[in-house]
């Protein structure tokens, strides 16, 4: 199923202008994706088979550049209980976007906090084109990603698309609203994406203890 987005005060700039950042070469474990690994889906869909959300900045209202060539990226803070430091396995992820042509390619790439060190990167062929709110599913298995660290979004040559922004702040997990394409805009914006996993046995164990906590002091 299709989501239709609704976009509020669409950015009529061209893309190259919207971002400092430059197209990353794709490291030489780059994983491809089947274009049966990208779904559509609506905002408030389900699905037993992922894992729960780590970071999150996907709700409306959004905007976006027009679309073009780009490369933008945002950072982010997972809730994920391993070491601020360290790394975790994402099994699906969400963003908000897409392709102006079916078949279109978008790569993009997990960096950890500084931006200085790609930790994973894949890559996707889009089966539909058009603006979206995407699942994307580790087809061949988890990925590795920081805890806390960086997403940068990019099209691959003679892709035309865009990454779509939103100035609901993160939950869960935070973002910095200096940092990243959407930190020139007035308002500033966060780009729109999140990040799922299943967590380990004792990590799930310390997610549900937090929710029962936070369950008790809402009573």
């Amino acid at each position: 199923m299709k989501t239709a987005l609704k976009i509020t005060g669409l950015l009529a700039l061209a893309a190259g202008t919207a971002s400092a950042d430059i197209a990353l070469p794709l490291p030489s474990n780059h994983v491809m994706l089947p274009a049966s690994a990208v779904v559509a889906r609506p905002l408030d869909s389900t699905d037993a088979t992922r894992g729960a959300p780590m970071y999150s900045s996907i709700p409306g209202p959004y905007s976006a550049f027009t679309a073009g060539a780009f490369a933008h990226r945002d950072d982010y803070q997972s809730v994920h209980p391993a070491t601020g430091s360290g790394n975790f396995q994402m099994d699906a992820m969400r963003f908000v976007g897409g392709v102006t042509a079916v078949g279109g390619i978008l790569d993009f790439f997990f960096l950890d906090a500084t931006g200085t060190t790609v930790i994973s990167s894949f890559g996707v062929t889009f089966p539909s084109a058009g603006d979206f709110i995407w699942t994307i599913t580790m087809t061949g298995g988890p990925l590795p990603v920081g805890v806390n660290g960086q997403l940068q979004i990019q099209s691959r040559t003679g892709t035309s698309g865009r990454w779509f922004m939103t100035t609901t702040a993160a939950a869960p997990g935070t973002n910095s609203l200096t940092f990243g394409h959407g930190s020139t805009l007035a308002p500033q914006r966060y780009g729109a994406f999140e990040i799922q996993a299943i967590p380990a046995p004792g990590a799930a164990a310390l997610l549900g203890l937090g929710g029962l906590m936070a369950t008790r002091r809402r009573r």
